[in-house]
């Protein structure tokens, strides 16, 4: 007799959550080496050690999450996904 299942989670994500998450890389990698943009209200108001903060976070949490995507145990991939959006 087969094992009866309760919970079932798919093994795939979302594309647009993954395309969220290249996204913030992105950013992230672009904010924190690029030049400051004037248009941009995080680069116009918030000082530079608190902006190259904040994109290294977004930098950081985005790496992480697409790190977990790739794990093959459904636990692992949860865990590394909830402290990736920790943040």
């Amino acid at each position: 007799m087969p094992p009866v299942t309760i919970f079932v989670v798919r093994d795939g994500r979302h594309p647009m959550a993954i395309l969220a998450m290249v996204a913030c890389v992105l950013v992230g990698a672009l904010g924190f080496i690029g030049p400051r943009s004037p248009t941009s209200t995080i680069d116009r108001f918030i000082p530079d050690p608190w902006c190259f903060g904040y994109y290294g976070l977004l930098l950081f949490s985005g790496l992480i999450f697409l790190i977990s995507v790739c794990l093959r145990d459904i636990r692992d991939r949860l865990i590394w996904e909830r402290i990736a959006l920790t943040p």
